[in-house]
């Protein structure tokens, strides 16, 4: 008997026309990891729900009453934004705390209640913005990207990088380290992040006011300052340190400004980040003054001139002030730190050929 044409031709299916079963399982591990991201997504996007209404009734209700309440309503928000997979919200929320202890609390409550109000609506819609400030929303939200991805679309930069600065901090129970890179040829700016548990070592440390040969890979986000190291060379030590020459113009790539120009840049940041608090910036002939009663200091730019008020916190102020003013040796020096509407966060001294941390 004949057999049937069309059960014959699925017996003669050449092997090699089969799905091999190693795809099928790719297929179905990225399908999982869609329904995961979608799941997600619809928990940050419950929680954001929740976080704008209780931004609302605390609007309604008049700020005076979180002030009373102290932090406890503060904790809670930021707990369900943990469980809602936000993290980056879920700290913003906590920065509320700070905020309520300032001299002028009321004004600074209300601008964090507006950044949140910002970020709920960048995520609610993320699809309708430029891709790099919707990947700066999804960073904010605390969703972060492995090295493995950044390295596949973010921008490649091979230089010979100068250590301007390393700070470590301790955030959310976590070590944090920065590390500010400043490229001899490109000119370009990198902040590189890393974290530790409590307890827990970070990785090798990058010596301040070294040059190494770095290949890294920028975050492509609004501003791009973040990366991550694709090949690392060996330190190369020299005989003098010397931070980068400031520029003849503002420029959003050179940590080397004026006064001045670091309030451009930082303006320039905050039109294409609003979330932005800081950038980074040297200033090339800085020096300290201060009143005659040494409460207040200020970090004097020679070359402006300009001054803004010197940032230093922690239980021995009056240590680190002293400390940083021995390292300028009383003279214009480089001075490397973060600038901020407020002031001048000082991390690293440049002189006599030297790079000393403060």
């Amino acid at each position: 008997m004949a057999a049937n044409p069309e059960e014959a031709g699925k017996r003669r299916l050449p092997a090699d026309n089969r799905v091999p079963a190693s795809v099928l399982a790719t297929d179905k591990a990225a399908a999982a990891a869609r329904r995961r991201a979608e799941q997600r997504a619809e928990r940050i996007t419950a929680g954001l729900e929740d976080l704008e209404l209780w931004l609302t009734d605390q609007v309604r209700s008049g700020l005076a009453t979180l002030k009373r309440t102290g932090y406890r309503e503060i904790d809670e928000q930021a707990r369900r934004l943990v469980d809602a997979q936000a993290p980056g919200a879920a700290a913003q929320v906590r920065d509320l705390a700070a905020a309520l202890s300032d001299d002028d609390w009321a004004d600074r409550t209300l601008t964090e209640f507006a950044l949140l109000h910002l970020l709920i609506q960048g995520w609610r819609h993320r699809s309708d913005l430029p891709g790099p400030l919707a990947a700066t929303v999804r960073r904010r939200i605390g969703l972060t990207q492995t090295s493995t991805e950044i390295a596949r679309i973010g921008e490649h930069v091979t230089d010979e990088w100068l250590v301007l600065g390393v700070r470590d901090s301790l955030r959310d129970k976590l070590f944090e380290r920065r590390i500010w890179l400043h490229g001899e040829r490109s000119g370009r700016t990198a902040l590189l992040l890393s974290y530790a548990p409590t307890g827990q070592p970070f990785g090798p440390a990058l010596p301040v006011g070294a040059r190494l040969e770095i290949e890294l890979v920028f975050v492509p986000e609004a501003v791009p300052l973040r990366a991550v190291i694709v090949y690392q060379g060996e330190p190369r030590e020299q005989e003098e340190t010397s931070p980068p020459l400031p520029p003849q113009e503002p420029t959003t790539q050179s940590p080397a400004q004026t006064l001045d120009a670091l309030a451009e840049y930082f303006a320039a940041t905050l039109a294409a980040d609003p979330w932005t608090t800081s950038v980074p910036g040297v200033v090339a002939r800085a020096e300290l003054g201060f009143d005659a009663d040494g409460e207040d200091w200020w970090v004097v730019d020679r070359a402006g001139p300009s001054m803004v008020p010197l940032l230093v916190t922690g239980e021995k102020v009056d240590r680190l002030r002293y400390r940083l003013l021995a390292a300028c040796g009383g003279r214009p020096a480089a001075l490397f730190g973060e600038y901020r509407p407020t002031g001048f966060v000082p991390i690293t001294v440049f002189a006599d050929g030297q790079a000393v941390s403060v």
